[in-house]
């Protein structure tokens, strides 16, 4: 089990290349994932929750205070095979909302990882 929760402040000079205006943007914000994986044999299964603006999101342009409407988040799952130290083959399935407009993106992913060459515990 692994858990983290970030804090990020960001201050400076937004311009609208557009109009030529420099406004003061200023922006707070948090965010917190918790993932959990269980290995059995040379199986891996594993979970995982993603989310910002916890407890903060300010985002503060010209002065005023914007309302972005949402808290994005994403929750995920995974199944993996490793066929030896050197490859494995994950399946991943994401659903996803943290898309600007609200939609919801279902992702599923296969790969495959290998590693070729020298490494700490062999030498080639």
């Amino acid at each position: 089990m692994q858990s983290e929760y970030l804090y990020r402040s960001q201050y400076g000079d937004l311009t609208d290349t557009t109009l030529g205006s420099v406004q003061r943007l200023e922006r707070y914000q948090d965010g917190l994932y918790i993932q959990g994986v269980y290995l059995w044999d040379r199986w891996e299964v594993g979970v995982r929750y993603d989310t910002l603006s916890l407890f903060k999101d300010d985002y503060i342009l010209g002065g005023a205070k914007q309302d972005l409407g949402r808290r994005p988040w994403r929750a995920s799952a995974m199944v993996d095979y490793n066929f030896s130290e050197f490859a494995l083959l994950r399946l991943q399935y994401n659903h996803d909302e943290s898309d600007v407009n609200g939609r919801v993106n279902h992702e599923l992913f296969l790969q495959a990882i290998f590693s070729v060459g020298a490494h700490g515990a062999h030498q080639f």
